[in-house]
């Protein structure tokens, strides 16, 4: 009985804090609304748009998320995991909850399709370098729109310090990711010793915050150990990297098409350049920001680039918005619920592997 009151008040616990996030990241989402405009201008706008272009929004990004458990699949399919697109939806659905909700780095996400995968008898171990294939076609294949965009603030003389200084950050991961998987590809012993000096680099940064132990030996062995499985795999079915980077190439255009129905919905005529650059420059800030899922970051970049084209204001926080409501936050909801069913079913399936082990 005693266990049992332990375990309720941990999941307790544990759900508090998840609540506590979220109702942060609200709050912080309301701050950024309040800086650019008012509720009264904002609800005004939100009247204002087109039914049919917001609906066509939100269908274009419910393909995209189901083109991205897609791209998992494909990924799964390099490390010969076996997996089906629908079957890795929620699961997708999910990492957007968990990624939202721990503080891991996204190591709570993998953890999910990792899980998954040994749920369905299949290796956790090729499935982490599943995840990792996915993470790097998915960011090098984000490398020519955000040029793009980057390209046209110059040509315009909108190219911000702050600009600069995001796509320093990003570049400098997206290089660091080539840089390991090249030392992978030679040795492993190398490609060690590279994560061990990373991780003194960011210890010894974070020791002036007051968290020396950011980045463990442990993670430097499993870094080293995915990084250079992916690097194998990669050598052995380049058709399959090729066909996975074209994939991802297609999911950001749809992506990019479903912010330009937003605009088009609250008619607004930016030039391509412009809302490649809003697409580019979110994108940038979500991937280096510390704080989960970039929220607030994402929106006020997002809608300080799309002022900086010519939108007016209240247009641009309230079609940002509305961007990020279909493209973050609604499948953050829906993420809740299929990571509760996601966990049932993992709870399930141990109790009954317990119960054939005691058979």
């Amino acid at each position: 009985m005693g266990l049992k009151e332990t375990a309720e008040k941990r999941l307790a616990r544990g759900t508090a804090g998840k609540v506590l996030v979220i109702l942060a990241m609200i709050g912080l989402t309301a701050l950024v609304v309040a800086h650019f405009t008012d509720a009264k201008t904002l609800w005004a706008t939100l009247k204002s748009g087109d039914p049919f272009w917001i609906w066509i929004g939100v269908i274009v990004h419910v393909a995209f998320f189901a083109g991205y458990a897609l791209l998992y699949k494909l990924g799964f399919d390099a490390v010969e995991v076996e997996s089906k697109t629908l079957q890795l939806l929620p699961v997708v659905m999910a990492s957007i909850f968990v990624n939202a909700v721990i503080p891991s780095g996204g190591t709570a996400a993998a953890a999910l399709f990792i899980d998954d995968a040994a749920r369905r008898r299949q290796s956790g171990t090729r499935a982490a370098v599943g995840v990792v294939l996915v993470l790097l076609a998915d960011l090098i294949t984000l490398t020519p729109f955000i040029l793009w965009g980057m390209a046209y603030l110059i040509s315009v003389d909108q190219f911000k310090a702050y600009d600069l200084v995001g796509a320093i950050f990003f570049f400098s991961y997206i290089v660091l990711l080539i840089v390991a998987l090249a030392i992978a590809h030679r040795s492993n012993q190398r490609l060690l010793h590279f994560c061990h000096l990373i991780a003194r680099m960011v210890n010894a940064l974070g020791t002036r915050f007051r968290r020396p132990h950011l980045l463990s030996d442990e993670w430097c062995e499993k870094t080293t150990d995915q990084m250079s499985k992916a690097s194998r795999a990669m050598v052995r079915r380049p058709r399959r990297l090729a066909l996975m980077s074209a994939w991802a190439m297609v999911l950001h255009g749809i992506n990019l098409y479903g912010l330009w129905a937003l605009v088009k919905a609250f008619g607004q005529a930016t030039p391509i350049g412009g809302l490649v650059a809003a697409f580019g420059m979110g994108i940038i800030f979500f991937v280096i920001a510390v704080i989960p899922e970039a929220v607030a970051i994402v929106e006020a970049v997002m809608t300080l680039v799309f002022s900086s084209v010519g939108m007016p204001v209240h247009a641009a926080i309230t079609i940002t918005m509305v961007f990020r409501g279909v493209n973050f936050w609604l499948p953050l909801v829906v993420g809740i619920f299929t990571f509760g069913r996601i966990r049932r079913f993992g709870e399930r399936d141990r109790a009954r592997t317990g119960e054939e082990q005691a058979a």
